[in-house]
């Protein structure tokens, strides 16, 4: 066998499945949380999202609710500090 022959040689490709037009759910089914919002929960959201809970993030989110919160987390609005 001529080893650039074998080399050379190409598969056959299968041909491609037909795409499917399907609609995607965007509701989960997870229900929203209903339960207290207090600073401990405030806490560990911070903890387990950031480095950590300083006094100063807890106070920046207390009076928000919990959606506002995570919504603020996923796309901060805050400006980024100056480079020192």
């Amino acid at each position: 066998m001529d080893r650039r022959e074998f080399l050379a040689a190409r598969r056959k490709r299968k041909p491609a499945a037909p795409v499917q037009q399907t609609q995607f759910r965007t509701n989960s089914g997870i229900n929203p949380y209903t339960g207290s919002w207090t600073d401990q929960d405030l806490i560990h959201l911070l903890k387990r999202t950031m480095f950590g809970a300083k006094k100063a993030d807890v106070d920046y989110f207390r009076g928000m609710t919990m959606s506002q919160v995570v919504d603020e987390l996923l796309n901060p609005t805050a400006p980024n500090p100056n480079p020192r």
